[in-house]
């Protein structure tokens, strides 16, 4: 992070290309912190922008992202995340430990400069990806129960609907 006398010049620079106030990010550039963010799940373009902008102490993350395949279908059973990727409702959150998986921890030793010490200690315990979970939803029977569940609302002037799918040899949920 900038000293405090530059946190308002890197501010002003920011401003703009952020799209917020200067007052707020001079605030967060001179919190007593090693690390902040200024700004989070921006566009690409935008980061980019930053990065070209070479501030001493600013840096652009690529944070991971997770996508939905079929955009909002089943978007009530699949549930969403939150900013840092951890389920909050559906099956996102059922199953986030199973999903989510382990991050892996590098352990190094280094000098007070900062240098690597090449006879110290260094241990690598590598990622472990998460697990899939795979649904019986049919995405076309889902689409049709999702129209269905609309235009039953909209006749009835309804708060909600629910529909309910299954095959009944297996009692697969096929759409909800």
């Amino acid at each position: 992070v900038p000293a405090a006398a530059d946190s308002a010049e890197v501010a002003e620079t920011l401003a703009g290309v952020l799209d917020t106030d200067v007052a707020s990010l001079t605030e967060r550039l001179e919190e007593e912190r090693h690390f902040v963010y200024l700004a989070r799940q921006v566009d690409h373009e935008v980061g980019e922008q930053v990065e070209e902008l070479g501030l001493p102490g600013i840096g652009v993350l690529v944070e991971p992202e997770r996508l939905y395949p079929a955009g909002p279908l089943a978007g009530q059973v699949v549930g969403f995340t939150d900013i840092d990727a951890q389920g909050l409702q559906g099956l996102l959150a059922r199953y986030d430990g199973v999903l989510a998986g382990e991050a892996g921890t590098l352990l190094l030793e280094r000098a007070p400069g900062g240098l690597d010490i090449a006879s110290g200690v260094r241990e690598l315990s590598p990622p472990e990806p998460g697990t899939d979970v795979v649904l019986t939803i049919d995405r076309d029977i889902q689409h049709v129960a999702e129209l269905a569940a609309a235009d039953a609302m909209e006749r009835y002037s309804a708060i909600g609907a629910s529909i309910v799918v299954t095959e009944v040899g297996t009692g697969d949920v096929l759409a909800m």
